[in-house]
């Protein structure tokens, strides 16, 4: 959830999240959180890693769709876990600060999710909730110069890690 070339370089974390058990087939709305993690090395995505406690639980891969809208960012997001996948739309705001000397950049962000659906225990799922996320880059040189984050030249490397907490709900 970066401009459209970040977040296309953006992928899994350093280490896969161990998964949390098994979801239940309803429960009533409860506490829902969860952490994605993102990385790139040499512009090579890694699979982007989730794994969530609550309601919605397990560990597993995410795979996503973003637009730039006039409201912000918006990201379809799927998460590929155990019990079945779990559809979820996000919009953020963020901010990136660029340190041209250093070739690196940091960006924040904050946004809201909504639970749109899912397969398998997931199928009913419903919930919403907020995140903050927090990411850095280091660019990519030619010939010592640095390609900034408005190049069409992916970074070096990216470190990216999303978190947010809600609800949610499963139901039959």
């Amino acid at each position: 959830m970066r401009p459209t070339a970040a977040l296309a370089i953006a992928a899994a974390i350093v280490g896969a999240l161990a998964p949390v058990g098994t979801a239940s087939a309803a429960s009533p709305p409860d506490t829902e959180s969860f952490v994605m993690t993102f990385q790139t090395f040499e512009g090579v995505d890694q699979p982007t890693r989730v794994a969530a406690t609550g309601p919605v639980q397990g560990a597993g891969v995410e795979t996503q769709t973003d637009a730039e809208t006039p409201d912000g960012e918006t990201v379809d997001f799927t998460w590929h876990l155990r019990d079945g996948d779990v559809y979820l739309q996000a919009t953020e705001d963020y901010s990136m600060s660029f340190d041209p000397r250093a070739c690196t950049a940091k960006a924040t962000g904050t946004g809201t999710w909504v639970i749109t659906g899912g397969t398998g225990l997931y199928a009913n799922a419903t919930g919403d909730g907020t995140f903050t996320d927090h990411g850095s880059f280091t660019g990519a040189r030619d010939h010592g110069v640095c390609e900034g984050p408005d190049s069409h030249t992916p970074p070096k490397t990216s470190v990216f890690t999303l978190q947010g907490t809600g609800t949610a709900t499963l139901s039959r």
